[in-house]
């Protein structure tokens, strides 16, 4: 979640096949949902954005690879991911933080280094860029004081433009 910006329904639906370590990717077309029966059930995403592929990073590899091998299957429900999850922040001091506080991070410091709104969209699995500005980008300190920065030295290129003698 934290690595991917994947929602914890996404997670409990992958399987070792999604992934292929050549190509460093892992395809996300299903989605464990609670049926109106409350029922864990795995079904297709709920919208045509929720299927797509994500590149995986290297050391992102390297730890799959770690649980893959020791033959640990993906398989638990929502509601377990939540609970464990609990727990861990719990035990270190962060009670208020959420799983898919993971997803809003993810999004926060991808925009932050410099991933563009639309490709962030596309990994979040969002058929609108609007929906990822709105709701799973947080602005930061860094980010104000880099707005502020390009502000600054736009102002200055303009002025200098206007008046070539106040540089």
């Amino acid at each position: 979640a934290a690595c991917l910006g994947l929602r914890r329904g996404e997670i409990c639906a992958l399987k070792w096949s999604d992934f292929d370590w050549k190509r460093k990717e892992v395809k996300i077309n299903k989605a464990t949902v609670l049926t109106d029966e409350s029922e864990w059930k795995v079904k297709n995403p709920k919208s045509y954005a929720g299927n797509r592929v994500l590149s995986l990073s290297d050391g992102l590899i390297a730890e799959l690879k770690k649980v893959s091998s020791k033959g640990n299957v993906i398989q638990a429900t929502p509601t377990h991911i939540s609970h464990r999850f609990r727990w861990t922040v719990k035990a270190l001091g962060l009670e208020h933080f959420r799983f898919h506080d993971l997803r809003h991070t993810f999004a926060t410091i991808a925009l932050g280094n410099g991933m563009d709104v639309k490709t962030l969209s596309s990994m979040l699995g969002h058929v609108s860029a609007a929906t990822t500005l709105d709701i799973y980008t947080h602005i930061t300190d860094d980010m104000r004081l880099t707005a502020a920065a390009n502000i600054d030295r736009g102002i200055g290129k303009a002025a200098s433009e206007i008046n070539p003698c106040s540089t």
